[in-house]
């Protein structure tokens, strides 16, 4: 059921391999719910910038997770 499933704590993730800026760009999009628009708009960068680091940001994350 949804209540069975939001008591189950989410892990939080270790963004500390991240620099700065995709650290922001991740709270921003998973956490906050922000379009890449409003996050481009929100840090003053283009939006390619912002799918790029995104793409950096998640490869590094999985790699991280997959314990290399």
């Amino acid at each position: 059921t949804i209540e069975a499933f939001n008591s189950v704590e989410s892990p939080k993730l270790d963004l500390s391999s991240l620099t700065d800026i995709q650290q922001q760009i991740i709270m921003l999009d998973f956490y906050d719910g922000y379009t890449d628009e409003e996050i481009a708009e929100q840090l003053n960068i283009q939006i390619p910038t912002v799918k790029q680091e995104k793409l950096k940001a998640l490869d590094t994350l999985r790699y991280t997770l997959k314990g290399n």
